[in-house]
């Protein structure tokens, strides 16, 4: 589990217009206070792209229903944030992040869940259409 940051980071590396990601995806569960991993980075040691995504991350973990729990409202979120900021999180990109209204985040929220939905709905028709390709492939 702890080397998953390094290998993402080796898997997007070779990805060229991923390249510019690859500092993200290796720092992301680095922490403020440099208890983080995999290489112990503190404070602005961290990539600030790095700080941005875990907040990001660690809301959308927070907020989002799990198999094993329902997700947690947006106050319980940005309590949870605020209270880890400086230890897990940079103070600076958690107070940033409050400062977006609480109805920007419901409206994405929103717009997200409905791509979902649409993804859902697309996928026995792409199934279907997929299906019926290989079944004339292999009729030829």
């Amino acid at each position: 589990m702890r080397e998953h940051p390094a290998h993402g980071q080796q898997i997007l590396r070779g990805v060229e217009f991923l390249e510019s990601a690859s500092r993200v995806v290796a720092e992301h569960h680095e922490k403020w206070d440099g208890t983080g991993y995999p290489a112990g980075l503190r404070g602005e040691e961290i990539d600030l792209k790095a700080r941005i995504f875990t907040v990001a991350d660690t809301f959308d973990a927070i907020t989002s229903d799990r198999v094993y729990r329902a997700g947690q409202t947006y106050e319980a979120a940005t309590a949870e944030l605020q209270k880890s900021a400086d230890i897990q999180f940079d103070p600076q990109v958690v107070a940033a992040f409050r400062r977006i209204p609480r109805e920007d985040w419901e409206a994405l929220r929103r717009r997200s869940q409905i791509r979902i939905q649409e993804k859902a709905s697309a996928a026995p028709a792409v199934d279907a259409l997929l299906e019926s390709q290989i079944g004339t492939a292999l009729a030829s």
